[in-house]
Parts: C-alpha cells; structure tokens; sequence
C-alpha cells in the first residue's frame, strides 16, 4: 500500500500522518515495534531497498514513514532506484508513506517522482483553508471539546494568524484553559499580545546573543502571521529603551518601575531579565542600529527584509 501527504497545511498533514499510523498500531501492530520513520535527506538505495521490501518481525506487515525525500535528498541513485522499482512498490505488502511538508526540489528526476507519486489512489494534498473553511475547523474544533467561542473571537484568529493552524490551535488551547472553556474575543487579544511580545523578547535574545539564524526564523515566524515590519522594529525600538532605561536604575521593584516609565509591568520584569545578561554598549549598538532601520522605513523606500539583513550582517 502507498501513501502520499504532501501541502503547505503541515498541521493537517501531520494529523492524517497519525491517522493513518494510529490505524497501523490498531489493526496490525498494538506496540508500534513494526513502524519504522526514514529520514528522506540521508536516505540511501540500499536502506532504501532493506526497509521498503522486507517482512516484518512483529506483524505479517510494517509500515514505513519516508519524510520529506523529494525537499531534501540529492542522491540521484536514490531517487532513479524509487522510479525505477515502483511498480513493484506499488503492489508491496507493507504500507509506504511519503510524507513532504516542505516544497519539492526542482529537477527533472524528482518531478518524475512526484506525478508518480500524486497519481496513487491514496495520494493527498494539504493547502492552507479558505476562510470559510478555516471557520468551519476552528467550530468544530471547540465542538469537539463542549467549548465555546465568540464569533468575533473567530474572526480575530483567521485575521490574525491566516491559516496557520498550529498557532491558532495553540491560542484555542490557551484560551480555553484561560476561559474556563469559555473564548471571548477580549481574552484572545490579550493573550496573543503577550505572546507577540515574548516573540520579541526572544528576538532581542537572538540578535544581543548573535544567534543570527535564530533572529532570522524569528522574523519570518511574525511576518508569516501577518506583523507588519515597521511594527516589528518598533517593538524592538520600544523594548531596547526599556531595557537601557532600566539598566541605569539600581531598582529591581518592576512594578514601581513599570509604573515610573509608564509602562506594563511584564515588560520591565523581561527588560530586567534581559539587562542583566547582556553589557551597555552592546545594547546600545544594536539599539542604535534599530533606530536608523526605522529612520530608513520612514524617509526612503529600501526594501525592509533587506535592511533587517543588513543589521544581521553586522552582528
């Protein structure tokens, strides 16, 4: 039996990833000792050949999960051994799983593969909802659970968060627990304020500390969720000034901090926090750097990602 997942929707992808591993462990292999998962990158003709066409230990069949070959394996010899050997691959007892949850590579060879692969009866492509949809999962997820939610509170998660429904199941779930089972549109904005804020909190983290594959990720996970880059280097802008602000005070009450420079509490505990781990002139430089990002935004039309780059570059 062969299996295809593949889209852009990793979190439904995933799910029917479970479903059908969940029904393995049901109908075949209780303890899951015949379920083996292959890392496509690495993924050899022979490892290949060994694990796809031999009998299992445990059960008559096994089931074997090959995750994201076509996006990241460049073993030509590889590739050419799956097309050449396929249509016996397709009457094989055990069940084969690809599953892609990133874009294919480019060539010819893995272009064969893939129409290959899209033509099996069990083949299934996961693109990201449309509203109405996105609507429809996000009811029946808190149905599921005896929850409920304002429809404001609906409207906010699919504006806010597009499609993404790894972050919108994981605002549900805070909500309701926040809630008591309850989702109001109120108690959703403040939430996701405060975990835009730790989001900018980690990324002052990341460029101080000069993690600059960190800062990037960190970038493109808020403008994936719809930030506007101006607003992201405000923030920045914002939380640098309080960190410097509160490192020239001997104080460590935040709350009377907090209420001296006119600000939430939480935010001068992290500035606190984050002050004592790093030295005065290295905030100073990056906070300064940051200004003159904003400045740019502001007075020019340079391209924002590319002054972000800039910034990195010189960490």
């Amino acid at each position: 039996m062969l299996i295809f997942l593949y889209g852009k929707d990793t979190y439904r992808s995933q799910e029917k990833l479970n479903f059908y591993i969940q029904k393995f462990k049901e109908k075949r292999d209780g303890q899951g000792l015949s379920i083996d998962k292959l890392e496509g990158v690495t993924l050899a003709p022979d490892e290949f050949r060994k694990n796809v066409f031999s009998v299992g230990l445990f059960s008559q069949k096994r089931m074997l999960v090959i995750k994201n070959l076509l996006a990241e394996n460049k073993n030509q010899d590889t590739l050419k051994e799956i097309i050449e050997s396929f249509k016996k691959l397709e009457k094989e007892e055990n069940v084969v799983i690809f599953y892609e949850n990133d874009e294919p590579q480019k060539n010819e060879v893995i272009k064969k593969l893939f129409n290959l692969l899209t033509k099996q009866k069990y083949a299934e492509k996961f693109d990201f909802l449309e509203k109405k949809d996105l609507e429809k999962w996000i009811n029946n997820y808190i149905k599921k659970i005896n929850g409920q939610i304002e429809h404001e509170a609906i409207n906010f998660l699919t504006d806010y968060f597009n499609a993404d429904l790894w972050s919108i199941k994981n605002e549900l779930d805070k909500a309701l627990s926040y809630g008591n089972g309850k989702i109001t549109l109120k108690n959703l904005e403040l939430l996701c304020e405060q975990e835009k804020e730790e989001n900018i909190f980690a990324l002052i983290d990341a460029l101080v500390g000069k993690n600059k594959k960190r800062a990037v990720e960190l970038l493109e996970k808020e403008l994936a969720k719809g930030t506007f880059f101006p607003q992201i280097i405000g923030s920045l802008a914002y939380q640098f000034r309080i960190i410097l602000q509160v490192k020239s005070t001997s104080s460590s009450n935040f709350y009377q901090l907090a209420k001296e420079l006119g600000v939430h509490p939480f935010s001068v505990k992290k500035a606190i926090e984050q002050g004592k781990k790093y030295n005065d002139e290295e905030l100073k430089k990056i906070y300064q750097e940051i200004l003159n990002i904003d400045l740019q935004l502001k007075t020019s039309s340079r391209d924002p990602e590319l002054l972000f780059d800039l910034l990195i570059a010189k960490l």
